[in-house]
């Protein structure tokens, strides 16, 4: 999405993440996407409890493939807490990763609202007591670049609501 307003080809889209140091784009922040963890029902997060992200990685772990958003805030929560993500597996799609936690071949920690990508798998969910990032979920479009009036109208809507984190429930 952000490569298409990039281009032109789009006047606004949704992305997660930040635009990075693309200059000519402009991102407005709309809600923060807490990480959690991630497990098979009576597997490895069985008690109901915040778990330490040095804990899990020490788990069998599930990852997303390097070079997706959710690797990049996993990795960076890893250095954090002065270690290394070394995952039994990784994958490209949020489907696989529920697959494989749904047949106990590990855990994993992803954004709370990617949980209804895996499908309606008895997972269990469980909050993460020192993840210390979330995904940012936001609007991006063109710098300098005259909207349409239907475009301009959203992004005066989206400015005025303000900044929401997911709760955890």
């Amino acid at each position: 999405m952000v490569a298409s307003v990039a281009r032109g080809e789009a006047d606004l889209g949704f992305t997660a993440g930040t635009v990075g140091t693309r200059d000519q784009l402009s991102f407005q922040a709309l809600l923060d996407d807490p990480f959690v963890a991630v497990g098979p029902t009576g597997g490895l997060l069985a008690e109901n409890r915040p778990y330490a992200l040095s804990d899990l990685i020490r788990m069998p772990f599930i990852a997303m493939a390097p070079g997706t958003s959710v690797r990049e805030l996993l990795d960076g929560a890893c250095a954090r807490i002065g270690r290394q993500l070394e995952p039994h597996f990784e994958v490209s799609h949020l489907a696989t990763a529920g697959a494989l936690v749904a047949q106990g071949l590990g855990v994993s920690a992803l954004p709370r609202l990617t949980l209804p990508v895996l499908g309606s798998r008895d997972l269990l969910i469980r909050p993460i007591a020192d993840f210390g990032a979330s995904r940012r979920i936001g609007l991006v479009w063109r710098s300098g670049r005259t909207l349409s009036p239907p475009a301009r109208a959203f992004l005066k809507l989206v400015r005025s609501a303000p900044l929401q984190t997911v709760a955890w429930s």
